[in-house]
């Protein structure tokens, strides 16, 4: 590899750093598993399976406090919380802990009830899980059949997608999903590739990749079995394999003993009716395509890579590289099969390996393979620079689409339309009833404003002027009241009122 290459690959990381750095400086809210993270994370029970008391008048301050907390982030507490997600992950039983307690972990130190300065720690862990997802994608490209020169290009179609960036920015497991995928393909390749694979180092890189994959998230199990079965097919000695294999899965459970909970856990639950009602209900074309429309391949994409398909007939020789596009495309179908909400975050693991069908059309190519490949690479930065800010259609915000024109960029929260309540010192009544939903209001919450919460339909409220905020319940309320103005805040209908 030439000096020139490695120059180029750096730029690409760091402009593909930028830009994540760049989207995350203009976040404007937070979705509500988000939120979830730091409360799970801390074992806290505010939010989750604990409400809010009815009968007291709390301030904006005390509300962040019982949810974010700001004294307990001490190394002995974080310590505490360690182990508690070790045994039971805090009630969050579809999920693995080792996302959580990487997040509670980043939290070391920090004495602040602030949302942003809470997520920007987790940004910074982030950033650390795309530094890592990169770095192996780059040895990955260098094993695979890719002329040298090409690979830089190859890592920005892989990580300058309006996908990897959403998911960068957004303070869940995914990113760390990502990251435990590529590690794992560059394991098979090299394994796939080796003529002696009985030894202690591939042993190790075999248990702790599969390990790493497993405690990404439940879909690991999905994704490292078929690569498994695979290398079990194909690659001698079976017994070696076997052991490497069945060496991940122990250190799995001695990290997380009970991984297993995700078959049981609600809305997951493999064994229920609800679920294969959820997977049958959504056998649609439209919804597995938008996307790949939306936030991987965009259209103007994939209509030029349609025509050099049609026109060259010719794709990249490499049988690895292939057998892992076909894997993640097979899991992407699967992931989204399988999701509660039939949204991108589930299927983006396998954004960057599904990518590089890009340059596996375009590379073959005779003609003009340098101009194609530079053109799709700059409409790619393009993209990444102006995308379309849109949310996910789980968090009220926006029906469901397919971008025409650019793609579309998650996780911002830029069009949440709450400036009532951020720019508002009146109080504030809450009335809602999963318990969860209070948290889409926190981050806009002043630190001496007065709050309280009902979960009753007829709710009392504060005198003079306030704002109410409602949720998936109708209200009777008294006939003295005047409605100054009607907005919306997430999942919440806004109201700014005056009780007479």
């Amino acid at each position: 590899m030439t000096k020139r290459t490695i120059v180029l690959t750096f730029l690409i990381f760091i402009f593909a750093l930028s830009a994540r750095c760049y989207w995350f400086s203009h976040k404007q809210g937070f979705h509500t598993d988000e939120i979830f993270t730091v409360v799970i994370s801390k074992n806290n029970e505010y939010g989750f399976t604990k409400y809010f008391d009815t009968e007291k008048i709390y301030t904006g301050k005390e509300v962040k406090e019982l949810v974010f907390g700001i004294n307990d982030n001490s190394p002995k507490e974080i310590i505490n919380s360690l182990k508690s997600l070790r045994f039971h992950n805090n009630g969050d039983t579809p999920n693995t802990p080792l996302y959580y307690s990487l997040f509670r972990i980043s939290q070391i130190g920090l004495n602040s009830t602030e949302i942003k300065d809470v997520f920007q720690r987790g940004f910074y862990l982030n950033l650390i899980l795309f530094s890592l997802s990169f770095f192996f994608m780059f040895k990955l490209l260098n094993i695979l059949n890719f002329e040298k020169k090409y690979i830089p290009i190859i890592l920005g179609f892989c990580y300058l997608n309006t996908g990897t960036i959403s998911i960068s920015i957004f303070a869940r497991y995914y990113a760390l999903q990502e990251t435990a995928f590529i590690i794992l393909a560059y394991v098979f390749a090299v394994i796939y590739k080796s003529e002696k694979i009985n030894t202690l180092k591939n042993f190790l890189k075999i248990t702790f990749a599969v390990a790493f994959t497993l405690l990404s998230g439940y879909y690991g199990i999905i994704y490292s079995g078929i690569l498994g079965i695979i290398l079990l097919i194909k690659k001698r000695p079976f017994w070696f394999l076997l052991c490497s294999i069945a060496a991940a899965f122990l250190l799995t459970f001695l990290i997380y003993p009970n991984y297993l909970d995700f078959i049981y856990a609600p809305r997951v639950n493999l064994f229920d009716n609800s679920l294969l009602l959820n997977i049958t209900h959504h056998l649609h074309l439209i919804f597995v395509v938008s996307i790949l429309f939306n936030y991987l391949f965009y259209i103007i994409a994939l209509f030029i890579l349609f025509l050099i398909l049609l026109l060259n007939k010719k794709l990249l020789k490499d049988n690895i590289l292939w057998i892992l596009i076909s894997v993640s495309f097979i899991c992407y179908i699967l992931f989204f099969l399988f999701a509660p909400q039939k949204v991108m975050r589930y299927t983006e693991p396998v954004f960057p390996i599904i990518s590089l069908i890009i340059p596996a059309i375009i590379i073959p190519c005779k003609n003009y393979k340098n101009i194609l490949i530079i053109m799709l690479f700059l409409f790619y930065a393009a993209i990444a620079s102006f995308p379309t800010k849109y949310e996910s259609y789980d968090s009220n915000l926006n029906p469901p689409r397919v971008s025409l024109k650019r793609g579309n960029l998650e996780n911002l929260f830029v069009n949440t339309k709450c400036s009532p309540v951020e720019n508002s010192s009146v109080p504030i009544l809450i009335v809602e009833e999963r318990g969860w939903n209070v948290l889409n209001t926190i981050p806009y919450l002043k630190d001496n404003q007065e709050i309280k919460f009902s979960y009753s339909d007829e709710p009392e409220l504060f005198d003079g002027k306030s704002i109410l905020l409602v949720t998936e319940r109708s209200l009777i309320l008294p006939n003295k009241i005047s409605i100054e103005k009607e907005f919306s805040c997430q999942r919440f209908n806004g109201y700014i009122i005056e009780r007479k």
